[in-house]
């Protein structure tokens, strides 16, 4: 989310996997599936939120439309099935805090990200981010994100026209990653497919911000917008995160720090309902 808007101008060794999956393995074994997302007004989804118990399946093809930015968040609670979601990594995983900060011009904003729920298999992946400072009237601001993780689903190059990224911009932001420019060649070729993107030491990521919470409704911010997207890479041996923000009438390259909080291990488990 930018600190302010401007109008445009006119001018950015492999992990092995076996090593993520035994620990995120070894780290569920008290999983439990109670916890839920439960609805935008109730950002984390533990006992007590209230609403709907109906259990229900998380479904990849009802979480992610290929039609409007509307539609990009309108989800399918109400499946029959259910099955729990697939993890590899040890830190991107439900319940995993990030907290750092985003640098836009002169400022920096704190910055804290919840990660509600993953799904390697779906290349999904959806949680809370919540900025400090960004304007007087809000002084804090907490948006509810859906990512989607480039793999063979989802290219390096935004085939999502409302969101306003054209290929050179997609190149531009994916440049200002240094591990990003070690397979660069390949990955600028239209056809790339990047296979095993589970198994490498980054995952690299396109999270949007749908809504803010807990009132949904609101659309505009004076002062801020959550109309664009973050280009982001995450690094499975530290558990990092570098991002970029990007809309066009934003300040460019805002950057995005982030760093995993240790748990003890702990990890949650959502369901959507």
């Amino acid at each position: 989310m930018p600190s302010t808007e401007r109008e445009p101008s006119a001018n950015s060794t492999p992990a092995k996997a076996v090593e993520f999956r035994r620990v995120a393995l070894g780290k569920q074994k008290k999983t439990t599936t109670d916890e839920t997302i439960v609805n935008a007004a109730n950002p984390v989804g533990t006992e007590g939120s209230g609403g709907d118990t109906t259990p229900t399946n998380h479904n990849q093809d009802d979480l992610m439309t290929e039609e409007t930015d509307e539609d990009y968040y309108e989800h399918d609670f109400f499946a029959k099935n259910r099955q729990r979601p697939a993890l590899r990594s040890s830190f991107l995983r439900p319940g995993s805090t990030f907290i750092g900060s985003q640098q836009s011009g002169r400022s920096t904003h704190e910055v804290n990200v919840e990660i509600k729920a993953v799904d390697m298999e779906s290349a999904f992946i959806c949680g809370y981010l919540r900025i400090e400072g960004l304007t007087e009237d809000h002084p804090t601001l907490i948006t509810y994100f859906e990512g989607e993780m480039i793999s063979p689903k989802y290219s390096f190059f935004t085939k999502r026209e409302e969101w306003g990224a054209s290929a050179k911009t997609d190149i531009a932001h994916w440049s200002r990653f240094a591990p990003w420019r070690t397979i660069s060649n390949q990955a600028k070729d239209p056809n790339y497919v990047h296979h095993n993107f589970d198994q490498q030491e980054h995952i690299y990521m396109r999270w949007k911000e749908c809504f803010l919470v807990p009132d949904y409704t609101v659309r505009d911010i004076h002062g801020a917008s959550y109309a664009g997207f973050y280009y982001i890479c995450f690094d499975q041996l530290n558990g990092s995160i570098s991002g970029f923000y990007f809309h066009q009438k934003s300040d460019k390259f805002q950057q995005l720090e982030l760093s995993h909080v240790p748990d003890s291990g702990r990890s949650e488990c959502y369901e959507f309902r």
